[in-house]
């Protein structure tokens, strides 16, 4: 007769497989945790430029498709990489894949406008103009990254106000900074010496100009100035053959005019305000008041001079008229 097992042992047995499984279970659970924590240190890495070889070194040694790979990975990890994007596009021209390069430079621009860094999304946009000069869609963001700007300082000189006094001295003190900060990031101030752009606005006319009004028109005659738009957003449009084209869109620390004034050449296209505008005016007489108050004259008319928008907005004029 066989004897059975004690109950009590069963039930030790018993508990010893239970105890048995689960450090399996606890097994199978951290060799996933570590796979996870290798994938995700490898992310970093790759996100870091911890590579052996390195996107420059890539670039250089003439591996294009590699190096395209890795940013697009890098991307595919965090989409808001602007660094990465701005590199991927610019390998992308250079491998003549333009559509998809301007692409990653509209969403560089986009993310740069989130963050507040509005004057180079808009340098992100030259570039992308100088790839498709016809793209609407890049008039569109061109806009929305002007307007987002004029509402950051607009907010900007309400913050300053609200510690005032209230007086008007105050209020146009206020204006003023607000002014000056509008236009300090813009490439043609930072282009300016010490000193030139007070001489400057000193000698240029404050012009408030109204949305949906034409600043200048195409067949104004005699109207030799410039001007330095101190806030709004300016649109220079053609209506060749009785359509109303927007060409280009101008901001705060851009200039129109250089060529008008300084080589007397007609207006290449008539320029309307897009929104309320502020803009800085300077004639003739203006500049010769401008010149005699800094030392560095030549350098002065060089940055004013060498301003390409004019000649851009005249070729996209004559692209325009015969497309």
């Amino acid at each position: 007769m066989t004897v059975g097992r004690p109950r009590c042992y069963l039930m030790t047995l018993e508990g010893q497989l239970s105890v048995t499984d689960e450090p399996q279970k606890k097994a199978g659970l951290t060799d996933n945790v570590l796979r996870l924590t290798r994938e995700r240190k490898a992310r970093e890495k790759a996100r870091k430029g911890q590579d052996a070889e390195t996107i420059d070194d890539l670039a250089l040694k003439g591996r294009y498709t590699r190096a395209i790979l890795l940013l697009e990975e890098r991307i595919v990890i965090n989409d808001d990489d602007v660094h990465s994007r701005i590199k991927l596009a610019d390998l992308l021209v250079q491998r003549k894949r333009e559509t998809e390069a301007l692409r990653h430079y509209l969403r560089a621009a986009e993310l740069l406008s989130e963050d507040g860094f509005f004057d180079k999304a808009l340098a992100l946009l030259k570039s992308c103009r100088r790839i498709s000069p016809k793209d609407s869609s890049i008039d569109a963001l061109e806009e929305r990254v002007l307007r987002s700007k004029e509402l950051d300082m607009a907010a900007w000189s309400v913050r300053r106000g609200q510690g005032g006094d209230g007086t008007s001295q105050l209020a146009a003190s206020i204006e003023l900074e607000a002014l000056w900060r509008r236009m300090g990031e813009g490439d043609f101030v930072q282009s300016l010496a010490p000193g030139q752009l007070e001489a400057l606005m000193e000698s240029m006319d404050l012009v408030r100009v109204p949305a949906g009004e034409i600043v200048v028109s195409q067949d104004a005659e005699d109207t030799f100035e410039l001007y330095l738009i101190a806030s709004g957003l300016l649109q220079a449009r053609l209506d060749p053959n009785g359509r109303d084209l927007l060409l280009r869109n101008f901001g705060p620390g851009q200039i129109i005019g250089e060529g008008v004034l300084f080589k007397q050449e007609p207006w290449p296209a008539s320029y309307k305000a897009a929104h309320n505008s502020q803009l800085l005016r300077l004639g003739v007489k203006g500049l010769q008041r401008a010149l005699k108050k800094t030392k560095s004259r030549r350098q002065l008319v060089r940055a004013l001079s060498t301003q390409q928008n004019d000649v851009q907005v005249a070729a996209m004029a004559r692209s325009a008229v015969t497309y």
